[in-house]
């Protein structure tokens, strides 16, 4: 069974959405026999984020407070590190913003920041320009926010983000493919076609995947759902076991069931650094 995760999150900074330090993260991990573990707070910022309330202080809007914080989120993830045998890698889960001068402060990110990896994502829903761009989760829960632009494009654009996401090579592998359907959007078979152009990109591009278990705490279904684990399969698509991990108790939480989906299937191409 894989004995890794490089997705999981801490409360580095009093920033993020971690429910545990960095340090007790490692220590779990540690003990439970892991060979490593990756961190992978979240990387969002856009100036155009809309609506944040005040619970979201991994949001922002400013390009150098935020390199600001990452950088101090990654000496204070890797000092942590020094205390434990494990490897210990320092990455950022990413929301992708396909406008040029986020793509500018990304490129200059990843020149200074000295993480080991990235993971590309995407938790919003934007109009066409990136002029307005807000949780998915806004949908249902704050419809006052959502025009009626949002409501036509949104989840379109949401699915062209995700394939520009993989296409622009920045990122080692992606979060969470569908778990839009989470939230009660993009599940039923018109959204097919749009999934099948996100598994080509990351065939061409050689990109990996993860199958995250984090569906199995809030369904009974992991992200991505089983036909897509297939489709990804056919087209050699590198695949790696996640478990987002936002407490030390979720690590590695049911990677005994991704692991028989993926003998069942015989998934030879597994992700790993």
């Amino acid at each position: 069974m894989q004995k890794y995760t490089y997705h999981c999150h801490t409360n580095t900074l009093g920033i993020y959405d971690g429910c545990n330090s960095a340090d007790e993260m490692i220590s779990q991990a540690e003990s439970l026999g892991f060979t490593e573990i990756g961190i992978s707070n979240h990387l969002i910022c856009h100036p155009k984020i809309g609506y944040i309330n005040k619970i979201q202080s991994m949001y922002f809007r400013d390009y150098k407070e935020a390199e600001d914080v990452y950088k101090r989120t990654v000496e204070e993830i890797r000092t942590a590190s020094l205390k434990y045998k494990i490897k210990v890698l320092v990455g950022f889960e990413v929301d992708y913003f396909h406008d040029a001068e986020w793509c500018r402060f990304f490129e200059h990110l990843k020149n200074t920041l000295g993480a080991d990896y990235y993971i590309g994502s995407s938790h919003f829903i934007y109009n066409r320009d990136y002029t307005n761009i807000l949780k998915i989760a806004y949908l249902k829960h704050h419809p006052e926010f959502i025009d009626e632009e949002m409501r036509r494009d949104g989840l379109i654009m949401h699915w062209s983000n995700i394939k520009n996401c993989v296409a622009s090579g920045y990122f080692d592998f992606i979060a969470h493919m569908d778990q839009i359907k989470s939230k009660g959007f993009c599940g039923d078979s018109e959204w097919e076609d749009k999934k099948y152009e996100v598994i080509e990109a990351l065939s061409k591009g050689k990109t990996g995947v993860e199958l995250s278990t984090k569906g199995l705490r809030k369904g009974d279904e992991m992200y991505p759902a089983e036909w897509i684990v297939k489709e990804l399969n056919k087209h050699n698509v590198p695949i790696v076991i996640s478990d987002d991990a936002h407490q030390i108790e979720q690590l590695g939480y049911k990677f005994d069931i991704a692991e028989s989906l993926l003998e069942k299937l015989d998934y030879k191409n597994r992700f790993k650094f």
